[in-house]
């Protein structure tokens, strides 16, 4: 349940003294994806990542809510600046952006991005 969920968000801030409000908005955004309150997650990740955007958290909610609200392009901006800040996560970024070049119709782009998606990958 969401609202539980948001309970536990705020225990776990308050247990992590000092941290930056931010922090609590990530984790707050990241429920609201979870719960598939795409518009709100987006609007709260946004103002976290306004006050850092160095903090990989904020910059995956909306990179996944651009891409489950449909708007590609914004998404593919967000994959972008996620492959080059996360670059352990490269695989999953290559795979959204795969899937995103492709609904825009640009498939030389997503062939590109799916030659780079390991056939590891649990998305292959």
């Amino acid at each position: 349940n969401l609202l539980l969920s948001f309970q536990k968000d705020l225990k776990t801030y308050e247990a992590s003294k000092g941290s930056p409000k931010y922090y609590f908005q990530a984790l707050v955004a990241l429920d609201l994806l979870k719960y598939w309150y795409f518009g709100l997650a987006k609007n709260i990740a946004q103002q976290a990542y306004l006050q850092d955007s160095s903090y990989i958290l904020p910059l995956q909610i909306l990179a996944y809510s651009y891409f489950y609200m449909w708007n590609y392009q914004q998404a593919i901006k967000y994959f972008q600046i996620l492959k080059q800040q996360d670059t352990a996560s490269e695989n999953d970024y290559n795979f959204f952006l795969w899937i995103s070049y492709y609904w825009l119709g640009e498939y030389t782009k997503a062939l590109l991005y799916l030659s780079q998606v390991s056939s590891s990958s649990p998305y292959y």
